[in-house]
């Protein structure tokens, strides 16, 4: 059965090794959101945002001593997208990272299996107002809804949940 909401009808790159191309994704984030920096992006090639871009694969070296924070888009496939978020909010709790932020579909922060990730220094949700493009040929429009997630060391009430992008 094939059902597109489940399975892309593109190829897949290895390790699932997308840049993000929409470059509304990092405005909405930066404007809804003060991301301390230097910022590390290992995922995009938006340029004019601030954030350092790396080469997929060193997401995990969040040793650099000038690195206050860590914005990404993930791989979507498990178990690399769970290591990942385990490895940055462990980063945020211990005081490497600032803040980690995560670019994921929307529903993706219903998991039983990710209940652990809602404790602190989890701080929002920022829920983009448009669907973002995946790929420079734009054929077909997007069909899922994305969000960032943030953890964020200094934040210090409940969550947040904010919508962003309507005007982009």
């Amino acid at each position: 059965m094939d059902n597109s909401y489940v399975q892309s009808r593109f190829d897949r790159l290895p390790d699932d090794g997308y840049a993000t191309l929409d470059p509304r994704c990092l405005i909405a984030l930066t404007s809804a959101w003060d991301v301390p920096m230097p910022a590390l992006d290992p995922c995009t090639r938006t340029t004019g945002t601030g954030l350092a871009g790396v080469m997929p694969g060193s997401i995990t070296d969040v040793r650099l001593p000038h690195i206050r924070s860590v914005v990404t888009n993930p791989p979507y496939g498990r178990p690399a997208v769970d290591d990942i978020t385990q490895h940055l909010i462990r980063a945020v709790t211990t005081r490497r990272l600032e803040l980690a932020a995560i670019l994921v579909r929307i529903q993706w922060d219903c998991a039983k299996s990710r209940s652990a990730y809602w404790e602190p220094p989890f701080a929002a949700s920022i829920r983009l107002q448009f669907r973002p493009w995946w790929n420079e040929e734009r054929l077909k429009q997007p069909i899922h809804s994305y969000q960032w997630l943030i953890w964020d060391r200094r934040h210090r009430v409940q969550p947040l949940v904010i919508h962003a992008g309507a005007d982009l």
